[in-house]
């Protein structure tokens, strides 16, 4: 995470504890934050006919001075349409992740054939995707650790999976069944990540289904446990250009599924007053964003800008965890267990959606060395909108010098080596 969670008191830890606790509370900051694989992100694409590459100091300027922490990553193969990817596009990507890694940001990914709904070839076969994928595979499980998630892409134009030239802009039967080899193929590259789809619709035809994601069902290995939600209209019409069927049923699927997977996107058109910032936060906060396009639609965002919401947005995109108050012991046992209890309210509009374990790290105040314990309290289920009480008994190290500590709580990155990093 960006900062470490001050727990702010002192522990005396000696070889015999005590029954007396300390009670602390804490005052939320109202600040913007630039925590990892959340809040507005940074449109950029490619094309493989002229490939841009990103820039280093833009990436991290985007983090330093903007809090920016994600960028959407389009890279279009507009180039192979009947052909392997190319070496030298392939070695454009690796600096890509490379360089985003350097300014300690992570991206969503999608690729696409065409830009153009009107393109002679908007998009290749599937056994010709297949071959891609498997092409693109040992680089992007290379990458992961700075792979937020991907967006199905591959099919139709800007691969959004509408005007296809080989998937049927109609589905049939079959239709659904290559569509679902396409993201069986990409969530079977991308082991542990989520995979979005453009619209409820898709999941549900693809895996028979019209039940929502329970909690029981939710973070597990299955496919259909992976398999996120992202709107590119967002607000644009009453059913956001298509992206929903029938609102009725789609919605409360839609904002039961967000809980457990992730949303975002970005709008297309003016469409006041459902542009505009009332329907906006409503809906976001009840499908759970974790992440939304700054740079389109401009007259959208410019809209939230002027309506005086923008700001209430960009803090509360994903995740935003207010410690209230914790319980702790004034002193503790080395080896010994310390029980502690904390409060903690997630006033973003979704959970993290990508595993993060939680620590409790006690630093002593002369040494400075740092002794982390790991909790059982899993990020993911910290409800937003909600109060978390989290009680937990903490194994304390046998190897721990007696002395005096301060405790902070820690969410690092699950990549080992980000985890050391403060921007994840």
């Amino acid at each position: 995470m960006k900062n470490l969670f001050t727990l702010t008191m002192g522990l005396l830890l000696c070889y015999s504890g005590s029954s007396q606790t300390t009670a602390v509370t804490y005052t939320p900051s109202s600040a913007s934050i630039a925590n990892p694989e959340r809040g507005f992100y940074r449109h950029t694409e490619t094309f493989a006919s002229s490939y841009e590459p990103l820039s280093q100091s833009s990436l991290t300027n985007y983090r330093v001075n903007n809090n920016y922490t994600l960028i959407l990553r389009v890279f279009y193969l507009d180039n192979f349409v009947s052909s392997k990817i190319s070496a030298s596009f392939l070695n454009s990507m690796k600096s890509d992740f490379s360089k985003i890694r350097n300014a300690g940001m992570k991206c969503v990914v999608r690729f696409a054939y065409s830009d153009d709904a009107g393109a002679a070839q908007r998009d290749a076969t599937k056994a010709k995707i297949l071959s891609h994928i498997a092409q693109l595979k040992p680089i992007l499980q290379a990458n992961a650790d700075v792979i937020a998630a991907y967006q199905a892409g591959f099919i139709g134009a800007w691969g959004e999976w509408y005007y296809t030239d080989h998937f049927g802009i109609n589905p049939t039967a079959n239709d659904y069944i290559n569509r679902k080899a396409v993201l069986d193929a990409l969530l079977a590259a991308a082991p542990g990540k989520m995979v979005q789809v453009r619209t409820p619709l898709l999941k549900k035809a693809m895996y028979n289904t019209s039940t929502a994601l329970s909690q029981a069902d939710a973070f597990a290995s299955s496919n259909v446990s992976r398999i996120g939600h992202h709107n590119d209209c967002f607000l644009a019409s009453a059913d956001d250009e298509g992206t929903y069927t029938n609102t009725t049923v789609d919605y409360p699927y839609l904002e039961q599924e967000t809980k457990f997977v992730p949303m975002g996107g970005e709008s297309c058109a003016i469409n006041a007053p459902r542009t505009n910032c009332g329907t906006a936060v409503t809906e976001l906060k009840k499908f759970h964003w974790s992440y939304m396009n700054l740079d389109y639609y401009p007259e959208v965002i410019n809209g939230f800008r002027t309506q005086s919401c923008f700001n209430d947005i960009e803090n509360h995109l994903g995740y935003r965890f207010e410690m209230n108050s914790g319980i702790f012991p004034t002193t503790a046992a080395v080896g010994g267990t310390m029980p502690v209890t904390l409060k903690i309210t997630n006033t973003g509009f979704a959970s993290p959606f990508n595993p993060r374990k939680a620590y409790v790290v006690l630093r002593n105040t002369i040494s400075g060395v740092e002794y982390s314990v790991q909790m059982t309290t899993d990020p993911r289920f910290w409800t937003p909108n909600a109060l978390t009480t989290i009680t937990e008994n903490l194994q304390l190290p046998a190897t721990m010098a007696p002395g005096s500590y301060k405790l902070y709580l820690k969410l690092p990155d699950n990549d080992a080596a980000l985890a050391l990093r403060p921007e994840y």
